[in-house]
């Protein structure tokens, strides 16, 4: 595959784990002691946990391709820092091994709040480093 497809391919799954996360989140909030909302919220996260891995999968294939330099750029950096918070805040959850499940429960939402933050900062830095943001 060429660069020219990669790139795209990595916006679309990143756009798409972006998508996922924030609705995951929106509907733990919105729809709270409503049938199916943790099964909802869980296979979200997962989504855009996937994605996000597929996603930075293809950016590693797209900087193998043109030949530069991996992790040299803020949105490289922040991308990896990105996809590792991502894919350990599902895991704080499904993990827990306590009786309690509220700091658990306190630490993931700080975990997704944080990411969906450093997600939305990616994507930003992501859409100037290619010049579509000037």
């Amino acid at each position: 595959m060429g660069y020219d497809i990669l790139w795209k391919v990595h916006g679309i799954l990143m756009g798409s784990s972006l998508l996922a996360m924030t609705t995951g989140i929106f509907v733990s909030l919105l729809r709270k002691g409503k049938k199916n909302t943790y099964k909802i919220h869980r296979k979200l996260g997962l989504i855009a946990a996937g994605s996000g891995l597929a996603g930075i999968l293809t950016a590693f294939l797209m900087v193998q391709t043109s030949g530069g330099l991996h992790l040299s750029s803020p949105h490289s950096l922040l991308g990896i820092t990105t996809v590792l918070l991502l894919l350990s805040t599902p895991l704080i959850m499904l993990l827990k091994k306590t009786r309690t499940k509220k700091p658990a429960r306190r630490v993931h939402r700080f975990m997704g709040f944080t990411t969906l933050l450093l997600m939305v900062t990616t994507v930003l830095s992501g859409l100037y480093f290619v010049g579509i943001l000037a």
